[in-house]
């Protein structure tokens, strides 16, 4: 699908970028806080797989570990900002955070925590139930331990099987759709780690995460004086390239560890300077399974996705475009270094955004990862009197439900998150015409996203 139906905007035609905005998602404002509410069950607590580790209620409502890994208690919180956000501090340290989810038709939903060990593997998960309201689950934590080593997911239930538009699956844990930051495990490219919990048909196990306290991050200095190039367009020499594909090989001249990263591309910011290029338009960036042909025979299970026009969450810097493997908060500081770079030397920054399909595939080998188990209806187009439900105007298994209210609040949280965090100068969508039509897949006159965008 590429270049078929694009559509292009720049992104100071949208919010202004503010810089030193703090990663916290798409927030809108700080949370508000509230003590434990009475008649909370936080006790509840799942049994997980014996290898991640046990988790047992303790009498006074918290759970605790047997790793010695801490404690942590919650709370009902509050249904906005959606992902999660910082919601107390001690000492410096992230102490409290507020978690929140959209899904109009689930029936019940659970965060699930893991610490990411230094092995990579996530370990010691435990279950909190979400409060709801109205179409939002929510749930604060308090005294989280090792809050940049979280991880986490949400486990999601709800009523109706195949012959519905729903597919729930209360045993898969579920990336959430507003998660800052993506963690996998895999630290090279291209390359199946234990820690990322593969297993054939099923994939890999993808979770969210944050860092809320690395302030080289989440107060980044964008330096004195900054500002965007902002070039004309009539100026305006363009210059498309994969991320990957550009420093990949070794001709490239740079270190193994720089290979195929934002770092590497910002070594090579003078080679573009010398072309005489003015603005980079980057193919898809967002955070992405580069293996996910491989996960069950088929006609391409020995190809690797480089390009990325599959992602599984808006978002998320690619995070096996870090340096070294130094993972998903590395990836997103080495993209801001990037982005800052490039605006000094004159040169402004296209995404190539993928909003009209995910990785989820279809009804047909599956790859259940997030939205498709969160609330399959809401996030994919669908026709119920089809015997496969899920609608394929994307060439790709399914089509994103682009003017569903609460799609197209996800999509335009993403473009602000892109401009404001990251500063990007702006955006190319692929395949735009998925993004003008309704539920059941009919073009619509006046897209609602389209319009808002």
């Amino acid at each position: 699908n590429e270049g078929a139906g694009c559509l292009c905007v720049e992104a100071r035609m949208m919010h202004g970028a503010r810089v030193g905005s703090r990663l916290r998602g798409p927030a809108r404002g700080p949370a508000k806080r509230s003590g434990r509410p009475r008649g909370f069950d936080t006790s509840r607590a799942h049994l997980m797989p014996r290898h991640l580790g046990r988790t047992r209620a303790v009498s006074d409502g918290r759970l605790s570990t047997d790793s010695g890994e801490g404690t942590a208690w919650a709370s009902e919180g509050e249904p906005r900002p959606l992902g999660p956000s910082p919601a107390g501090r001690s000492g410096g340290v992230t102490t409290a955070v507020n978690f929140a989810v959209v899904s109009e038709n689930a029936r019940a939903m659970r965060l699930c925590l893991a610490v990411a060990t230094s092995s990579g593997r996530p370990e010691v998960i435990q279950e909190f139930p979400m409060h709801r309201t109205r179409n939002t689950f929510h749930v604060r934590l308090h005294d989280v331990p090792h809050p940049s080593r979280l991880v986490y997911g949400v486990r999601v239930e709800g009523s109706g099987g195949w012959e519905t538009t729903h597919r729930w699956d209360s045993d898969r844990i579920l990336l959430d759709p507003y998660a800052p930051l993506v963690y996998l495990g895999r630290k090279e490219f291209g390359v199946r780690d234990e820690a990322e919990g593969f297993e054939p048909e099923t994939g890999s196990s993808f979770w969210g995460t944050f860092d809320f306290d690395d302030a080289a991050l989440t107060d980044f200095d964008w330096g004195e004086g900054y500002r965007k190039p902002g070039t004309e367009w009539k100026d305006t020499v363009i210059y498309e390239m994969s991320v990957r594909l550009f420093t990949s090989d070794e001709s490239s001249g740079l270190p193994a560890g720089s290979r195929g990263t934002f770092e590497g591309v910002r070594r090579k910011i003078p080679h573009l300077k010398d072309l005489g290029v003015t603005c980079v338009e980057l193919l898809p960036i967002f955070e992405y399974d580069e293996l996910e042909f491989q996960r069950s025979p088929n006609p391409r299970d020995h190809m690797v996705n480089v390009w990325g026009y599959s992602h599984i969450n808006f978002f998320a810097p690619m995070s096996r475009f870090g340096s070294g493997g130094g993972g998903p908060a590395k990836a997103a500081l080495e993209f801001k270094e990037l982005v800052k770079d490039l605006h000094a030397n004159g040169i402004e920054v296209v995404l190539d955004v993928v909003y009209n399909h995910t990785a989820e595939g279809g009804d047909t080998n599956p790859y259940l990862l997030s939205f498709r188990g969160i609330d399959c209806s809401t996030y994919y187009m669908q026709d119920p009197e089809s015997y496969e439900r899920i609608l394929n105007y994307s060439g790709c298994g399914n089509t994103v439900n682009a003017n569903n209210p609460v799609v197209s609040d996800l999509i335009l949280d993403s473009l602000r998150h892109w401009v404001e965090e990251y500063h990007v100068d702006g955006f190319r969508f692929d395949l735009a015409s998925a993004l003008c039509r309704n539920p059941r897949g009919k073009p619509l006159q006046n897209p609602p996203l389209i319009g808002a965008i």
